[in-house]
């Protein structure tokens, strides 16, 4: 009682996409996938996208898990990582896992979640999605602890016309808690992994680091905001964080201007921040691996190689650490030009989708 086991099962996106080929050179070429208002721009054939890769119910797919043993308290007890096949229950939406996280007492009926195809699974799935949330919150609360910082800013949300294809409606997405729990365990997993390629291949291993704010950039929002009447701690990233929280209860006056000054000094920070970015371990000293947001010393891309070339390449380093898969055959310089050109495609990416939300809007 009170000790759960809790996977993370990515689909086994290497399996089909073997090193040299014609669709790996073409994946990798474009190394993202990209999400434009009305339309995305896959990095790989939508037969894997949708299809043999999709985690679709009640079908047996090939994927990649981190496996854990967790306490309720979200204590970390065991870890397994290994190639795996999963049927799962249900493909459920956040909007569906929300309600039931909700609604945590109400008596569900089968009619309630169309999603779940077999009506005796669905207390079943319910449950788990319940157990999941308590512990995320406690692995949240004791990873907050150790000094984390997250800017949130608006993310708009279009509705399309089914006929046009053009935008009929656009509000703010509301992140939710559901979106918290998937997240809490993809960076879990991320880190896992990121520490075991990295140990195993300390010289060609392909990590995510963001780096500290320059201090002169610190400087700068620092005097902005004393400018203001505004104090801000910057002294870490956990330091920052606190004194976001902290912003609305120290504040005075209407409280939609404090929610709008908050907001505008939330910009202001993600203006000065550094920019995330993909790099080889043999390249750059350790101390330099560290993830500033994180506030974790190594970190990588794992959890979606459906879209994200740098994950397949993570894929195949995990199953040379395990020694389920082909040794592995990549220099130094191999990763460092690679990491270079993902870095390039993911941030032309992002400009287009943002160019993409501002032209729709």
């Amino acid at each position: 009682p009170g000790v759960y086991e809790v996977g993370v099962h990515i689909a086994d996106v290497s399996y089909f996409l073997e090193p040299g080929t014609p669709l790996d050179t073409m994946a990798s070429n474009r190394a993202t996938s990209v999400y434009l208002i009305q339309r995305v721009i896959p990095m790989l054939p939508r037969r894997l996208c949708e299809d043999l890769c999709s985690l679709n119910p009640n079908e047996d797919k090939l994927t990649f898990s981190v496996v854990w043993t967790l306490t309720l308290k979200g204590e970390l007890l065991n870890e397994w990582m290994g190639h795996s096949i999963i049927c799962s229950r249900a493909k459920l939406s956040y909007d569906e896992a929300q309600l039931m996280i909700d609604n945590s007492d109400r008596q569900w009926q089968p009619s309630d979640f169309p999603c779940i195809i077999n009506s005796k699974h669905v207390p079943i799935v319910v449950n788990s999605v319940i157990k999941l949330n308590k512990i995320a919150k406690q692995m949240r609360f004791l990873r907050q602890s150790r000094g984390t910082l997250r800017l949130d800013q608006p993310k708009l949300s279009f509705s399309l016309d089914k006929d046009t294809g053009l935008p009929n409606g656009c509000n703010i997405y509301k992140y939710k808690e559901s979106n918290r729990l998937i997240e809490e365990f993809m960076l879990l997993a991320n880190m896992a992994v990121a520490h075991k390629i990295s140990k195993t291949f300390p010289e060609i291993a392909l990590l995510r680091r963001h780096p500290t704010p320059k201090s002169r950039s610190l400087d700068v929002l620092r005097d902005q905001c004393r400018s203001c009447g505004i104090v801000l701690n910057l002294t870490t990233a956990g330091d920052l964080q606190k004194s976001l929280n902290e912003f609305e209860i120290k504040r005075t006056g209407e409280a939609s201007t404090i929610a709008m000054e908050k907001h505008v000094v939330t910009i202001m920070c993600c203006r000065i921040m550094e920019l995330a970015r993909y790099f080889c371990t043999g390249c750059i000293e350790e101390e330099k691996y560290l993830h500033y947001a994180l506030n974790v010393p190594r970190y990588t891309h794992f959890t979606s190689p459906i879209r994200r070339y740098p994950d397949v390449i993570v894929h195949r380093l995990l199953s040379a650490a395990l020694n389920e898969g082909a040794s592995i055959t990549l220099s130094t310089e191999d990763v460092d030009e690679l990491s270079s050109h993902c870095n390039k495609k993911r941030k032309n990416a992002k400009t287009a989708e943002e160019l993409s939300s501002n032209l729709f809007l």
